[in-house]
């Protein structure tokens, strides 16, 4: 798997592969990429302008149309012509004006650094340092138990891995991933940018979908746990029933039922809640509902051997899950029915369901730092 900070293929494709790579890259963020590692003066003279989004309730900054002709041939000529090592990603002074750059304009100071965390140029941009660092007596006295192996509680072993804090994960279910474990309905992917939800800490990934799949995103959190072996710190089928801190010990006092059913008592300093919003399914409180003599599913709990043809279903809900699983399900059904509370605005996703083609792919490994300022765009857009 390429590492888009570091890898340069010396063995370029055709021009018309790397035409077709740079016609399905981000305009902006190529310009800003391109510029870190040129600093031609014509890339920083051209004019940025708004671009509404999404009915207008959110704004990309965009390099003014004239100018992509331009920028496409020079990211040609940069492409083809480059043989040295690309010149190292900016540190926090130079991004800000690169980011001033992107949007032309005056950015806000916590906006400025907000940004560059989001760019992800250290490999721990949000991670957490020691200031003085304590002894292995110190570390040694202080254990934490994190309660759920999902997108938080994996990030969180690998915050106290870095740190050299003992801890152990308990997941009550029977595999890792949390919300992509548990929610396998139809339809069901991440409703951000892939390239956005993902770890800064891990970014070099190679994403199929712009906005992957619940099957995607396991294998991202699979291959995660695997890379920082987590797998050895993980008790699955294992739930924590009850937490009381002792004042006196100074600790929790913890009781934890086990994959055979027995319950152990257990100490840890620090207990953190990584259990997300979406663990257990919570039924509609509907009239009738315990005497309805159809088959009754929720979206954590899907059924896959149900047959939905030939059947009249009923789907309540159009948040996220729901705008996803009707059509999903529609050309199966007989008929769908959408049960709504609240009417809300649903607008076109460009490229929801697209994949990232190879090109691109191609792009993000050998255009230094791109991926970082198209990750940068989708950030300024959201």
């Amino acid at each position: 798997m390429a590492d888009s900070m570091t890898d340069y293929s010396t063995q370029l494709p055709s021009d018309d592969f790397i035409r077709k790579a740079i016609a399905a890259a981000d305009i902006n963020a190529l310009r800003i990429a391109l510029y870190h590692q040129t600093r031609d003066p014509e890339l920083a003279a051209m004019t940025v302008v708004g671009l509404p989004l999404r009915g207008g309730a959110f704004e990309a900054r965009v390099v003014e149309r004239e100018y992509h002709d331009a920028i496409r041939k020079k990211a040609f000529d940069f492409l083809k012509s480059r043989r040295e090592r690309p010149r190292p990603s900016p540190d926090r002074e130079e991004s800000y004006e690169l980011m001033r750059l992107f949007q032309g304009r005056e950015i806000d100071p916590a906006e400025l650094e907000f940004g560059y965390e989001d760019l992800g140029f250290k490999e721990h941009s949000r991670g957490v340092e020691w200031k003085v660092q304590p002894s292995a007596e110190a570390l040694a006295r202080h254990k934490v138990l994190i309660v759920g192996a999902g997108v938080s509680g994996l990030a969180a072993a690998i915050q106290l891995d870095r740190l050299g804090i003992d801890y152990e994960i308990v997941e009550r279910r029977d595999g890792l991933g949390g919300t992509w474990h548990i929610n396998d309905y139809p339809g069901a992917r991440v409703d951000v940018s892939t390239f956005l939800y993902q770890y800064k800490f891990e970014k070099a990934y190679r994403w199929k979908s712009y906005y992957a799949t619940q099957s995607e995103l396991l294998d991202y959190l699979n291959f995660v746990a695997d890379k920082y072996t987590l797998r050895c710190r993980i008790r699955l089928n294992t739930e924590l029933e009850v937490a009381e801190w002792s004042e006196a010990d100074h600790e929790w006092q913890v009781s934890i039922r086990n994959p055979d059913g027995g319950v152990t008592r257990e100490s840890f300093s620090i207990v953190i809640s990584a259990v997300g919003l979406f663990r257990t399914a919570r039924m509609p409180d509907i009239e009738g509902i315990d005497t309805f003599q159809g088959k009754i599913c929720h979206t954590t709990e899907w059924d896959h051997s149900y047959d939905l043809r030939n059947k009249k279903v009923g789907v309540i809900g159009t948040g996220s899950t729901g705008t996803q699983l009707v059509p999903a399900i529609v050309d199966d059904s007989a008929h769908v029915t959408v049960f709504q509370r609240t009417p809300s605005w649903i607008t076109p996703i460009q490229a929801y369901q697209a994949h990232v083609p190879q090109p691109l792919n191609w792009l993000i490994d050998n255009m230094p730092d791109y991926s970082s300022w198209y990750t940068y765009s989708l950030f300024v857009a959201d």
